[in-house]
């Protein structure tokens, strides 16, 4: 095997929560509980990673909802703000709370590299019933109107 092929093959095989927490997997209604997630594309999907992460880049006064997938709400990449303008970034966040229109990210990474551990679904009421269990839902009263622009339909490898 070539170096691209193993890079490939990684890919596809999966991988486990850099925080070696215990995950639900769910595809229809079949549950398991894992470690390791034996699937990686989740562009498309409904992501909570804002909710459980935050990197801050103190050298390019970057913050960032997750170190890796940079994920942005409107299914793009980059900072949600500058380390300098702080107050910004949470004014912002405590209007979308206040108001109840806190987005939701959409992934826009082909392959999910961490953050993997955070809720996400292609489906938009299992991954609200999901993030349930950690946010006060009412945060989305006005918004979650959100629509992938690629849909996949596959979470789990089927046994």
């Amino acid at each position: 095997m070539n170096d691209g092929e193993v890079k490939e093959l990684g890919l596809k095989i999966g991988r486990p929560c850099c925080g070696s927490r215990t995950m639900c997997l769910s595809k229809g209604d079949t549950s398991r509980k894992s470690k390791f997630v034996d699937y990686r594309e989740f562009k498309g999907w409904y992501c909570s990673v804002n909710w459980f992460f935050m990197h801050i880049e103190q050298q390019t006064d970057s913050v960032f909802h997750h170190q890796t997938c940079q994920a942005q709400f409107g299914q793009t990449r980059g900072p949600i703000g500058k380390l300098s303008e702080g107050k910004k970034i949470l004014d912002n966040l405590r209007e979308r709370l206040k108001n109840q229109n806190m987005p939701t990210i959409i992934c826009p990474k082909h392959t999910c590299g961490c953050g993997l551990c955070s809720p996400k679904s292609i489906d938009k009421e299992k991954y609200k019933a999901v993030l349930a269990r950690h946010v006060d839902m009412t945060v989305f009263d006005n918004a979650m109107n959100e629509v992938p622009k690629k849909m996949r339909t596959t979470w789990m490898k089927q046994s």
